[in-house]
């Protein structure tokens, strides 16, 4: 149960930083404080307080603070962020994360895993992350479906080889590469990899001839920094959580590195005519 959550939470956080949104009339029921009360999964649901009694504490602290302005700050696991929000028909949309209404109580779903949150109170003042970490680091560490310890390294930090991944360090940009990242962290330092190595061949390509202006190439690189800082801004939070749909970031990697490949190659290839 720890690890559905777990997942469910990461691909949640996800989608509430992919996109933007402003609120609309019929706002006011959701503005204040909202917090997870209860977990359904395959048909069964299950509260806060048997969850705990089983050793998952992943959504007790699970939170979202809906602010007027179309702002709400969502914590969970120790992590938060600032995300944009609005209304919709029957709930709201948190990113691009929609949130059914209903019966009061605010509810999240990703992969048949549903989160259900109440309003514990209309004040949209945002409290500290950390104000519960005394009574919760004294809890028992939560268990995965096998029975290890979640979180442990024989948990979160192995591939699907069971091989360590804690320090990825990509040295190529191959499929290969590209293939093995296991976690959010992993997906970041592969895209600046292929964004490193981008830049270089480019610099190569060009460096020498009359197409080279040190200013251009400099105004160039803070171009993919930011791209880089974006990239940061939506996974940066969820850190090493294993990806969520991991294929399909692993096409976007892919095709992102070709794109780029192709553009260094059609300059070489006009460049050859030239010299």
């Amino acid at each position: 149960m720890n690890k559905a959550v777990t997942v469910l939470l990461a691909a949640v956080v996800t989608l509430m930083l992919s996109a933007c949104g402003i609120t609309t009339s019929g706002e006011h029921q959701f503005l204040g404080t909202w917090a997870a009360v209860s977990v359904e999964k395959d048909g069964s649901v299950f509260t806060i307080d048997e969850l705990e009694a089983m050793g998952d504490n992943s959504i007790s602290d699970f939170s979202i603070v809906v602010k007027e302005g179309g702002k709400a700050y969502v914590s969970a696991e120790g992590q938060s962020a600032m995300v944009d929000w609005s209304t919709k028909d029957g709930g709201i949309t948190l990113g691009v994360q929609d949130c059914t209404f209903n019966d009061g109580k605010l509810c999240v779903e990703n992969n048949g895993v549903k989160i259900y949150l109440e309003k514990v109170s209309d004040s949209q003042v945002i409290t500290s992350a950390s104000e519960n970490t005394d009574e919760t680091s004294t809890s028992p560490a939560p268990t995965d479906d096998l029975g290890g310890v979640e979180g442990s390294e024989n948990d979160t930090d192995l591939t699907q080889d069971g091989e360590a991944n804690v320090d990825f360090s990509p040295q190529d940009v191959s499929d290969e590469t590209i293939k093995s990242i296991e976690t959010y962290n992993d997906y970041l330092a592969m895209f600046q990899k292929i964004v490193d190595d981008y830049l270089t061949n480019y610099e190569d390509a060009i460096k020498g001839t009359i197409l080279y202006d040190e200013a251009t190439f400099a105004n160039m690189k803070i171009q993919y920094a930011d791209a880089v800082e974006q990239q940061k801004e939506i996974y940066g939070i969820l850190g090493n959580a294993p990806i969520i749909g991991k294929d399909e970031l692993v096409e976007y990697l892919i095709d992102f590195r070709d794109n780029l490949k192709e553009s260094t190659d059609t300059l070489k290839q006009s460049m050859s005519g030239l010299y």
